[in-house]
């Protein structure tokens, strides 16, 4: 059992307990990673039915060590701000009482340098400057909506634009959905796109489902 597993079970073993903490999962604080979120919401629910292969991620985000802890950098809906760009430290993000946390993983940006993760942590946190409002719709028209995913490819493309090129996926829309968007054919970023592409390495996953 390796030292992450043996963490992992100390920490969520008992099932009535869940410790409000920052979990020691030995991050490399000179490493930058996506976190991947699963969640028994309708938004949840809503969201993986639009992945591609991965059934438990709803939601994505930056994980950086940042002012002394770990930080989630992510765009969701935020009624309580004017901005849906949001800064969590990594336990309130993975809070299980208050977002309904299932599942999570974390995945290593394993090609970034350092000195492209130091560019990453800057441009970032220009998104606080701005009013970005999350974009239900997928429309891409907006500079200032935008999506969990698309927030993640917008960040890592200002990094290296060569590396990390993302592309569309592209559904085409039936029933319920057709009627929701107005339209035949949906152009979006997937939640989970990013597990599938060569410079993003699995590092740790938990389900509790």
């Amino acid at each position: 059992m390796t030292y992450v597993n043996l963490v992992a079970i100390l920490f969520f073993g008992c099932s009535n307990e869940y410790k409000r903490q920052v979990v020691n999962l030995g991050l490399n604080k000179e490493k930058a990673y996506l976190i991947f979120r699963g969640t028994n919401t309708k938004e949840g629910f809503f969201a993986r039915e639009f992945n591609i292969k991965d059934t438990l991620s709803s939601h994505v985000g930056f994980t950086l060590f940042d002012s002394s802890r770990w930080n989630v950098f992510h765009v969701l809906e935020n009624k309580n701000s004017t901005t849906d760009y949001n800064v969590e430290i990594l336990d309130g993000f993975l809070n299980k009482e208050k977002n309904k946390v299932f599942y999570y993983s974390l995945w290593e940006i394993e090609s970034l340098k350092l000195e492209e993760i130091d560019s990453l942590r800057k441009i970032i946190k220009r998104y606080k400057s701005k009013k970005i409002t999350f974009d239900k719709n997928f429309s891409h028209k907006d500079s200032t909506k935008l999506d969990c995913s698309e927030f993640i490819c917008e960040a890592l493309n200002k990094i290296n634009s060569d590396k990390f090129n993302f592309e569309f996926h592209k559904r085409e829309l039936k029933g319920i959905y057709k009627t929701y968007f107005k339209k035949d054919t949906l152009e979006y970023y997937p939640v989970d796109m990013f597990q599938s592409n060569a410079n993003f390495k699995f590092f740790f996953e938990w389900n509790n489902q």
